[in-house]
């Protein structure tokens, strides 16, 4: 749109140039018919005044050719400024889009670092279970140990001071 513009402005160059060329035509011939007249020739006053008519005439159609390369240019102008806002508000639109998306990739690594967070603290509690499950394991095994070297059975019900009494006799 903005050199369909462009192009316009060059016509309406040339029709206003045509303007200006057709008025300094029909001063001329006015002058002319103007001159032949005071002098009192009244066939070639004729043929001036045909002369005359004849360039006014074509600077009518000079002058609406420049109002329609105007009217031409002014619309076209107007279909580039609509076409710059377009252009404008798309930009202003895709710069938004960019900062959202920024926004969400940011929001995004955020939420992964906290998932990673997360996942180190589970495999280090865990560990931790592991660890405390195994110290319990070694300790019910020491126990099952001491218990065995002090005769009793795991599980068995303790035995009494008469019970003791009773086997030693």
């Amino acid at each position: 749109a903005e050199r369909h513009a462009e192009a316009l402005r060059v016509i309406r160059q040339t029709a206003l140039q045509g303007v200006a060329a057709a008025s300094k035509n029909v001063k001329h011939w006015q002058a002319l018919l103007e001159e032949l007249e005071t002098t009192g020739d009244a066939g070639g006053a004729a043929d001036v005044a045909v002369q005359l008519v004849a360039a006014k005439e074509a600077e009518g159609e000079a002058v609406v050719a420049a109002r329609v390369a105007q009217e031409e240019l002014a619309a076209a102008v107007e279909e580039a400024e609509r076409e710059r806002r377009e252009a404008d508000e798309a930009h202003k639109d895709l710069e938004a889009e960019r900062s959202r998306a920024e926004e969400l990739e940011r929001v995004a690594a955020k939420e992964r670092a906290e998932a990673d967070e997360a996942m180190r603290n589970a495999l280090k509690e865990r560990a931790e279970f592991e660890a405390a499950q195994q110290a319990n394991e070694r300790t019910q095994a020491q126990l099952a140990s001491t218990l065995e070297t002090l005769g009793i059975q795991a599980g068995a019900a303790p035995v009494s001071e008469a019970d003791k009494a009773a086997e030693n006799e």
